[in-house]
């Protein structure tokens, strides 16, 4: 039997203001972690997961990171103490993928929750991992961001759907669906592909949040006037990377 660990990998840890999705706009302790089991080619994380040529080679960037300069572990005592110190209402446990690291992650949540004002907890996932244990921590909800073609990543590593659907089914997880609106085409496509998985993990539309693809204003901005109107055609929500608009492709924002 493996031991318990301790510690969880970490790239950054930083206070912002949540960016995108339901909670856009709400101060946030960011804790994002190291380490990605999809590869997406837009990646602005990249960082936390491309550190050989290989997987260098799979983003758009083809920028290769060192992991002894970019990840670092950090005990989960340090941790838990980090987030009650911050005083913060919301933490964003994000990534790379944080359920990677299942069970660190819960283990935090459960130090931090022994204290009288816990926050509430947002964990940012692709929807590849169940959420398990951490279904345990009713301040705890989920961001989905479920992957399409346009990711570059291949459909069996991608899409989960009967993990997409246990998410759904919790009543505490929102599906937010990156679509690559630099390109007409690869909208369509993209836009097909979220119908699709809407309609077979049974999401309801009102828990789905559609997002351009964008690391600038100008692309942000842009690909929000192409959405707007398939989110009000749908009745979805749309949301824009407020980061982006504020502070651009800056890192710890």
């Amino acid at each position: 039997m493996s031991p318990v660990r301790d510690w969880l990998l970490v790239s950054e840890i930083f206070t912002t203001l949540q960016g995108e999705g339901p909670s856009a706009g709400q101060k946030a302790l960011f804790v994002r972690l190291g380490a990605c089991d999809l590869h997406c080619k837009w990646c602005d994380t990249s960082y936390t997961w491309a550190f050989d040529k290989r997987h260098a080679e799979m983003h758009e960037s083809k920028r290769q990171y060192d992991p002894r300069k970019e990840l670092k572990r950090i005990s989960l005592i340090e941790l838990a103490s980090l987030v009650i110190d911050s005083g913060v209402r919301l933490c964003v446990i994000t990534g790379g993928e944080p359920l990677l690291q299942l069970d660190g992650v819960s283990r935090l949540m459960s130090a931090v929750n022994e204290t009288v004002s816990a926050p509430r907890f947002e964990v940012e996932t692709a929807g590849t991992h169940a959420p398990s244990e951490l279904l345990r921590y009713t301040n705890t909800f989920f961001n989905v961001s479920p992957k399409l073609s346009s990711s570059g990543n291949l459909l069996s590593e991608r899409y989960h759907p009967g993990v997409l659907k246990d998410f759904a089914e919790t009543g505490r997880a929102r599906f937010k669906f990156v679509i690559d609106t630099r390109d007409f085409g690869r909208m369509s496509d993209d836009f097909v592909e979220v119908r699709r998985i809407i309609a077979e993990c049974k999401i309801e539309p009102h828990d789905v949040w559609l997002m351009p693809c964008g690391t600038t204003s100008r692309e942000v901005d842009a690909g929000l006037q192409l959405l707007s109107h398939l989110a009000i055609d749908y009745s979805y929500n749309l949301t824009g990377r407020m980061h982006v608009t504020i502070w651009g492709d800056k890192r710890g924002h």
